[in-house]
Parts: C-alpha cells; sequence; structure tokens
C-alpha cells in the first residue's frame, strides 16, 4: 500500500492519477483507493458535460472553434476546459457574449484569454483555480488555418500603459510553413510557439525547443489544420 501511494502521488504530480487509478482498478489493486476513483471519475464526467455544453453554445452562436484540452492520448486529470476561438476579435466577443449570456461568470481577463466559470461552479470555486474543474479558458486564436496561408496573430500588451497591439503574420504554404521564433525577445512565447506547431504545423526558426507539446512524437497530422482528417 505504501509503495501504491508513492505511485499515486506520482501520478498526481505528472497529472494521469484517473489513468493510475484506473490501471489499478483493472489489476484488482484498487483497494484503499476507491473514494479517489469515485471522485476523479466524477469530475472527469463534469469536465466533458462542461466542455459539451461549452462547444453546443458556441456552435449556436456560429464561433468557430476547438475544444482542445480533449486531444491528449490518456485520461488526463480532470481540471478546466480550454477552448480556442478561430475567428477574429468580433468574433471571440460574439462568442464570449454567447457565455455570458448562457450563465457563464468572467473570472478575470488576460491578452491572450479570459477565464469563466461554468453556473455550477456557483459557490464552488475561488482564488488559485479552486473547483478548477468548472473553469473555462477562452482563448482568442493564436494561428489561422485560411487554407490559401496561415495567419499568427501577435497580442502585445503593455501593463504600464495600458496599451495593446495586434500584429498578423500570414505564412504561406502547407508543406513546411515557418515564422522566425520570437522567444529570443520574449521568453514567454515558448510553450505558445511549441503549441501552434503541435496544433497547426508551423515551424518557428531558431526556436531551442522547437518540439510537440500537446501531442506525442509521432502523432500524424496537426489537428488545428482545416484539412485534417
Amino acid at each position: 500500500m505504501q509503495h501504491l501511494s508513492y505511485l499515486y502521488e506520482l501520478a498526481f504530480e505528472n497529472r494521469v492519477e484517473l489513468l493510475f487509478l484506473q490501471t489499478l482498478r483493472d489489476n484488482n489493486l484498487l483497494k484503499g483507493f476507491e473514494d479517489k476513483l469515485i471522485e476523479m471519475e466524477k469530475r472527469c464526467l463534469t469536465t466533458r458535460q462542461i466542455a459539451a455544453q461549452t462547444s453546443h453554445i458556441l456552435i449556436d452562436a456560429g464561433i468557430e472553434h476547438a475544444v482542445f484540452k480533449s486531444i491528449k492520448p490518456y485520461p488526463a486529470t480532470p481540471n478546466d476546459t480550454d477552448v480556442v476561438c478561430f475567428g477574429k476579435e468580433s468574433e471571440y466577443q460574439k462568442g464570449l457574449k454567447a457565455l455570458t449570456d448562457a450563465g457563464y461568470v468572467i473570472q478575470a481577463y488576460a491578452p491572450m484569454q479570459t477565464l469563466l466559470y461554468h453556473p455550477w461552479g456557483a459557490g464552488k470555486v475561488g482564488p488559485g483555480k479552486k473547483g478548477g474543474t468548472y473553469y473555462v479558458d477562452f482563448y482568442r486564436g493564436v494561428a489561422v488555418d485560411y487554407y490559401e496561408y496561415f495567419e499568427v496573430v501577435y497580442q502585445l500588451t503593455s501593463f504600464e500603459h495600458n496599451h495593446t497591439l495586434v500584429l498578423k503574420v500570414r505564412c504561406c504554404g502547407r508543406d513546411n510553413p515557418s515564422l522566425p521564433s520570437v522567444i529570443g525577445i520574449w521568453q514567454g512565447a515558448d510553450f505558445q510557439e511549441r503549441e501552434i506547431y503541435d496544433l497547426m504545423g508551423i515551424k518557428f526558426e531558431n526556436h531551442p525547443n522547437m518540439k510537440r507539446i500537446f501531442l506525442w512524437d509521432g502523432f500524424p497530422g496537426h489537428p488545428l489544420r482545416k484539412d485534417y482528417l
């Protein structure tokens, strides 16, 4: 039991405790962890329900989007729902209004996203993303596939001057599209550039660690491209 508890802590640190608990169950080793599995499976169901409801609201509003956390190759720890809007800023604001009209509550704003929580989270959420299962991160698109070209969107914000600048760069060619990395200027672009490469297939030249961030090596294609099947 002590050995399994240690392995569970490792699974927790790597956010795969649901997978670990299900493996224990399948091998008749779940004794002592039954309550944890019940709790995690309830959270998993809640996450899926919120993801589905959020997507249906945006579909009804005519907003092109993707719920992208669900593409992970294992049942990761149920947590917040990540949604990216593919449209222009006007479409993003339309989607945001559709969610708030449906009872979602805005918790915080950031340059690239808005943090909301589902109506079920009323009285259950708190600082530090307490009650994270009920949260929805609604992202502005950082890359868009227009078939003829890709468009990468840079949102620059000055907190000192309260200014925001949006830059859009077109990237032509579908076989091996690439752009210069901006990580030498903004280190915070590290994960965003890897995410764009992973999901859209655009490489960033001179990035120090240009590899997938969500999907595994060898995954076929890039699932946010419009011609992905």
